[in-house]
Parts: C-alpha cells; sequence; structure tokens
C-alpha cells in the first residue's frame, strides 16, 4: 500500500511539473496559426483581368440544347504571374459583330453580382479562376460572330475591363468566321 501511495504521489508532483512547464508563457492562439482552422479567404484588388473563352452546347434534361460560351476568367495583381482572388461583381458584354460596328449598346449584358461571385470560383493549376456560362441562342442557329467584353467593379469600386474577345458560334453557313481563309479545294 506504501508503494501505491508513493508512486501515486510522484505521478502527481510529475503531472503538475508537466502542467506548470507547458503552460508557462502561453498566450491565446487566433484562428490563422491553427493549421486546420479555415482561414478566410485574402481578396485583393486586381490590375489586370484576362478571360478566356470557348464555345460550347448546354444540354439540359427536358430542354432544349443552348449555344453559348464558357468563360475562365483569371484576375492579376501586382504578381502578374500569379493569379488572385477577388470579390466585387462581373459583367460580360457581348456584340453581334453582324451588326455592324461596336460602337453601340451591347446586344446582351449579363451580371453575375458579388453575392453569388465565389460561386463561380474555382481552384485550377493555372491558380485562381472564375467561370461562368454566357448563353446565346438555341444550338442548331446560324453561324455567329461576336465580341465578348468582362468588366469587373470591385466592392471598393475599382473597375477594370478586359481586352475585347472576338469569338465564333458554329453554325451551318456558306461562309468562313476567318475572312482570310484559304481554300484548298480552289488551288
Amino acid at each position: 500500500m506504501r508503494n501505491n501511495q508513493a508512486l501515486y504521489q510522484i505521478t502527481l508532483v510529475l503531472l503538475a511539473a508537466c502542467l506548470s512547464v507547458g503552460t508557462a508563457g502561453c498566450t491565446l492562439m487566433t484562428a490563422s496559426q491553427i493549421p486546420f482552422a479555415k482561414k478566410e479567404p485574402q481578396f485583393q484588388t486586381p490590375g489586370q483581368i484576362v478571360p478566356v473563352w470557348s464555345d460550347t452546347v448546354l444540354h439540359q434534361p427536358g430542354e432544349r440544347a443552348t449555344r453559348g460560351f464558357g468563360g475562365r476568367v483569371m484576375f492579376y495583381g501586382q504578381d502578374k504571374h500569379k493569379a488572385i482572388l477577388v470579390d466585387g461583381t462581373m459583367l460580360v458584354y457581348a456584340w453581334d459583330d453582324s451588326k455592324g460596328s461596336m460602337e453601340r449598346t451591347p446586344d446582351r449584358k449579363y451580371v453575375f453580382p458579388s453575392e453569388t461571385l465565389q460561386t463561380h470560383y474555382s481552384a485550377s493549376r493555372l491558380g485562381h479562376s472564375y467561370s461562368f456560362w454566357v448563353p446565346w441562342d438555341a444550338a442548331g442557329g446560324p453561324l455567329k460572330q461576336l465580341t465578348l467584353i468582362c468588366r469587373f467593379i470591385s466592392n471598393e469600386a475599382t473597375e477594370l475591363t478586359s481586352s475585347p474577345a472576338h469569338v465564333v458560334l458554329q453554325g451551318p453557313g456558306g461562309s468562313s468566321p476567318f475572312p482570310n481563309e484559304i481554300n484548298h479545294t480552289s488551288i
């Protein structure tokens, strides 16, 4: 019994020593110091917007197929080689180039508000990016040449506009979307 009591006392002394050494100089930890804590995204103000568009067709059960454009948009800040996270409103303006000059009101305007922008976010091999779907018309329509321009308005009211993207919706038609294309059958 005496051995058990001595062992118990030694255990208590060691436990007290460990606790006093382990808690000496403790400070409160913040969530950013805990590796498994969810971090708040670090939004930055962009200096450049780079959209990449491709024509695509959306198929949904029970609905007619819709052709349009899928866009991957990346924003860059001071480091021109690293895409950044942003928060704000994205607008996509579309012009039907068959109607002539772009010095007119866009034919369509698509708005992706700040409240839903992060639902378009995804991480890619190239870094942070945002994906958007811009529908145009029913699949099977005639060949269309369009111009798309993105405009981003940050929550801090910084505005940024992309370069125009000249895009083509494939469809039946006698002419090529590329006016300088060489016709190999006539050579």
